[in-house]
């Protein structure tokens, strides 16, 4: 049973997951599976019908004029109530780099803040709206202030952010700032989803929050699942786009007439090689397409005429199924995903209105033996479940992989995990082994000769697989990587390298932002941030320029907080290409 073919965002408003605090698919689908026992459907059932009637109690008496005092006692005491809270009041504002933050209340455990709870009037922005100008904190937004205040309460791992339409979770020490998890409850009751209900339950009660016997909460347990997943699902399609590689490769070659894009001569390594390279762009092309879609970049779940004529997910959803008989020589699969890339690269005014993306992943000189060839629906079949379905096995069954649960720097660590691998055309039929210790086999599966595996007493053969002559075939070749220099830097280590580049050059200009000159001006200006300049010299997937660009960003917020104003509606995220 696969996953659901709608846009991944599109379907669930409820329980918004910024910042990627968890794995999408693992928190609406993993996570009920693996924990049914502390989730319970009897218990999780009454949590909602209880939580269901409060909000509807609380939506005939709340107005967009409703203090906190009125909005606490008919929203925010009952529904912490619900959660297992019962928070006390905090007298002293949290001191923080930035100045005193006042917070509202707290859950107290061992006489120290265990959860931090800030509670605000129902109308209020805590995206847009800051603490009184008296306050200390008073240039950043309540939510900034908030995690601020988080990150310098060492007792606290966990903090709730509410303002009456939105209850918000956040981690202290997050890497990523402005990173929660978010309930609507008026989104909640609207879409009425089992899969959010039980998110709900599972990530806001106070017993998910404290610390069991061993040591870890709940959360934490789940948090650690997810990233599991999420790496999984990244090694996994690894694996599945070497796969697509070879069967995109390997469709060309069948196809005699293509021949003639390199001179018509039968195929070696030098057209392995460049049918790796171009291979690589198209699938990456598919990639990112596969990306943006999830996240509502394209219009796969606003427009019907792209969702069903041109998206990925509209081929997704072809290649669920085999192909009829007969129709395995068509070309229909390799027509549609280049019409799809000349939409992307294009755009298209109008309904619906895609604007172009001129970089060079789309550019013709690309792939210009591949955008020349013919492609057959048998191969391109294949290229697309490789990049849609999980064949792990874990569940029994194929599942589609979901594009929200990769991040662009898992991207990236796919690009350069392929640049191990060296590309060849067969010259004699070649099978499946392993290295044989004391008669059994051991490490990596290898593609050697058929002839040399059946007279070595070395290797032993694990498959049925025989790779017939003259077909593509990528080959893990350490060397490779050596002579390109190629080598892949864990995000966790990019991200604290970035940062102490680029620390000491935005900290001065943040610290400016908020100190006036004799004429009450600005020393500095936000603008600064956006005029640093940053050099990836030996850039590869784009891992040190993904976190740079995500520093640069943050900190361009953080001194328009600080200078109280809200960033230039200018600036927008770049997709990445």
């Amino acid at each position: 049973m696969t996953e659901p073919a709608v846009s991944e965002l599109a379907a669930r408003r409820g329980i918004r997951n910024e910042g990627g605090l968890f794995s999408p698919y693992y928190l609406f689908d993993v996570m009920a599976r693996l924990h049914r026992a502390e989730l319970d459907r009897g218990v999780l059932s009454q949590f909602t019908a209880d939580v269901r009637a409060l909000r509807r109690a609380a939506a005939r008496r709340l107005t967009a004029g409703s203090s906190l005092g009125e909005t606490s006692q008919v929203w925010h005491r009952p529904l912490l109530r619900l959660l297992g809270f019962d928070p006390a009041r905090l007298e002293e504002p949290i001191p923080t780099q930035g100045g005193l933050v006042p917070v509202s209340h707290a859950e107290p455990g061992d006489g120290r803040p265990l959860i931090l709870i800030d509670l605000h009037p129902f109308a209020s922005d805590v995206d847009r709206d800051r603490h009184p100008p008296e306050a200390d904190i008073s240039r950043q937004t309540l939510a900034l202030a908030f995690e601020a205040a988080l990150d310098a309460t060492p007792s606290a791992r966990w903090g709730l952010l509410a303002n009456g339409r939105e209850l918000r979770l956040y981690r202290r020490g997050s890497q990523v700032s402005r990173q929660y998890l978010a309930a609507d409850f008026d989104a909640l009751l609207e879409g009425d989803l089992h899969d959010e209900w039980t998110a709900l339950y599972a990530c806001f009660r106070k017993d998910s929050m404290v610390s069991e016997s061993g040591g870890r909460s709940f959360l934490d347990r789940i948090l650690q699942e997810s990233e599991q997943h999420s790496r999984r699902i990244a090694d996994d399609l690894r694996e599945n786009v070497r796969a697509a590689v070879e069967a995109l490769s390997g469709g060309v070659i069948a196809d005699r007439s293509s021949w003639a894009l390199w001179g018509g001569r039968p195929p070696d390594r030098e057209v392995a090689d460049a049918l790796f390279r171009e291979s690589l762009f198209v699938l990456y092309r598919i990639l990112f397409i596969a990306f943006a879609e999830a996240r509502d970049l394209l219009p796969a779940s606003t427009s019907d005429l792209y969702r069903e004529a041109y998206s990925f997910e509209h081929l997704r959803d072809f290649c669920d199924r085999p192909l009829a008989s007969g129709t395995g020589d068509g070309t229909y699969l390799w027509e549609s995903l280049q019409a799809l890339f000349r939409l992307v690269r294009d755009g298209h005014r109008g309904d619906p209105e895609i604007a172009p993306r001129s970089g060079e992943l789309f550019a013709p000189e690309r792939a210009r033996i591949l955008d020349g060839a013919r492609v057959a629906d048998r191969y391109l079949h294949a290229v697309i479940q490789a990049l849609s379905l999980d064949r792990s096995g874990r569940r029994g069954a194929p599942s589609r992989f979901s594009y929200l649960d990769l991040g662009v720097d898992q991207l990236g660590s796919i690009y350069e995990g392929l640049l191990s691998y060296q590309a060849e055309i067969t010259t004699e039929p070649m099978v499946e082994a392993r290295v044989a210790a004391r008669g059994k086999p051991k490490g990596e599966v290898l593609v050697v000769p058929e002839r040399v595996c059946e007279r070595s007493s070395h290797l032993v053969r694990v498959s049925d697989v025989l790779i017939p002559e003259g077909r593509f075939l990528l080959r893990a070749g350490g060397a490779r990587r050596k002579a390109s220099g190629s080598y892949y830097t864990p995000s966790p280590l990019a991200a604290v390298m970035v940062e102490k580049a680029l620390q000491p050059l935005i900290e001065p200009i943040l610290e400016g932002c908020a100190l006036r000159d004799a004429g009450g001006r600005p020393e500095r200006s936000p603008e600064e941030i956006l005029d640093l300049t940053v050099i990836d010299q030996a850039m590869g997937s784009g891992a040190f320029l993904v976190h740079a660009v995500h520093m640069l960003g943050e900190a361009y917020r953080e001194a328009c907080n600080r200078q109280a104003r809200h960033p230039s509606d200018s600036i927008r995220t770049s997709w990445p290409l």
